[in-house]
């Protein structure tokens, strides 16, 4: 791995990340290129996306693939996750998008369809993969991505914090929404407002969830949104609601927290629980240096077999279809996702393998945050609810559209109803471009 990578951090604003596209440009030397050298080697261009344990983790694991791997150059392009599609769509533009890309369940449809991802057929083995796990990357023209690794929803619970305000910890199979928010106020109330009780939601995800308990789905198989305003709406009350007990942090700071992972009141010791992919687990725990649980989320009939959880991918590698090294990108994907060297580098930073051998490899080494996160899963395996449909494309764009709404409500310069009413309608018209 060459030792001129670009790190960006996720605290760099989007116009930022625009002005500084050169720095990851061919015309900066050594930092980036594709292609042989002319000295007989191949570097290959790799991009992916999250927190400075994340990060870490997937360089040792390049440092392995190049060992088994000689001439191959990998140049890793990392950043953390805000401003990273931006200024992949800029690169796209600009006929200069890397070899490998990490995408997300979001954006996969809207490139593939594009045209910006090379189809990849067989090319990358997911015979150990669960059935769920290999459909991801898919669609109806073919294969545009493997998972990286899986995912499902946690709150992440700060003990400390609930012993210092003599609360106890729920119980995770039978807490519903009304049980959290109430349980989010009193932390704050008994704090003396030295801690909030909950981070704000992770918004989308914690939407999708919502409907997903009402019957609904985030998209439809047509590729259309599966739920109406109202449903949002009632989703935005509930928040509106959590703010206004105190049991979520003000509007302001929420807007700080939002930034970065690390940054998070669950990771910096302010608030008491949040909402978070586990694969969150381990940068979460590192950043607060607290002793932090893994909790199911609540559900509204109190039964946790109907909280809608479902795996998703926490991300996915794709290959550019303009690659002149589509033999060694490929390679990389396959080393990365089937090898046990790979999974021992990542452990659960990218989610729990989705190859069950690998799984079980690092299943017997794991300890702390990363042990925590294999057993959530195994744990909650039994209690998934339907699989979701894929992400149409357009859909990239809901997690940010959805924040600012909500925040909108939150700020009270919307109500729920307004702001539902604008947030479908934003998403419409993303979906049908």
């Amino acid at each position: 791995m060459k030792s001129a990578m670009v790190r960006l951090t996720a605290l760099v604003t989007v116009g930022v990340l625009a002005s500084s596209c050169g720095i990851m440009s061919p015309g900066d030397g050594d930092t980036t290129g594709s292609g042989d050298d002319g000295g007989g080697s191949t570097t290959m261009r790799v991009a992916c996306f999250g927190n400075d344990q994340r990060i870490q983790r997937v360089e040792a694991a390049v440092t392995a693939f190049e060992q088994a791997n000689d001439g191959v150059d990998v140049q890793l392009e990392c950043t953390g996750f805000a401003g990273y599609f931006d200024k992949l769509a800029t690169q796209f533009a600009a006929g200069d998008a890397p070899d490998v890309i990490m995408l997300n369940s979001q954006f996969l449809g809207e490139y593939a369809e594009r045209g910006a991802l090379a189809e990849l057929g067989d090319s990358v083995d997911t015979s150990r993969f669960s059935e769920v796990a290999a459909a991801e990357g898919t669609t109806a023209d073919g294969r545009y991505g493997v998972a990286a690794g899986l995912n499902t929803m946690t709150i992440l619970a700060n003990t400390a914090l609930f012993e210092a305000a003599g609360v106890e910890l729920p119980d995770d199979t039978t807490w519903t929404w009304d049980e959290y928010a109430t349980l989010a106020a009193t932390i704050t109330e008994k704090s003396g407002g030295e801690q909030y009780g909950s981070d704000a939601p992770n918004f989308g995800p914690a939407l999708e969830h919502w409907l997903r308990q009402q019957g609904k789905e985030m998209f439809t198989d047509d590729g259309e949104l599966g739920f109406a305003p109202s449903d949002v709406a009632d989703f935005l009350t509930y928040l509106q609601g959590m703010g206004q007990s105190g049991g979520l942090p003000p509007a302001s700071l929420i807007t700080e927290q939002h930034e970065a992972l690390e940054q998070s009141g669950v990771a910096t010791n302010k608030d008491a629980m949040g909402w978070f992919w586990s694969s969150a687990v381990g940068a979460i725990t590192k950043a607060s240096g607290a002793d932090i649980v893994i909790l199911r989320p609540p559900s509204t009939s109190g039964s946790s077999a109907d909280a809608g959880l479902f795996f998703k991918p926490d991300s996915l590698w794709s290959v550019n279809a303009d690659s002149e090294n589509a033999e060694e990108a490929t390679a990389f994907i396959d080393f990365m996702v089937n090898s046990t060297e790979a999974g021992q580098a990542v452990l659960t930073s990218l989610g729990v393998p989705a190859n069950s051998d690998v799984r079980d490899a690092i299943a017997a080494e794991v300890s702390g945050s990363d042990k925590a996160a294999l057993d959530y899963v195994a744990e909650i395996s039994d209690e998934l609810g339907p699989q979701r449909p894929a992400s149409p494309s357009g859909a990239g764009t809901l997690d940010n559209t959805f924040f600012r709404h909500a925040m909108e409500v939150l700020y009270e310069r919307a109500s729920p109803d307004a702001a539902a009413e604008g947030f479908v309608a934003e998403m419409t018209t993303a979906l049908e471009k």
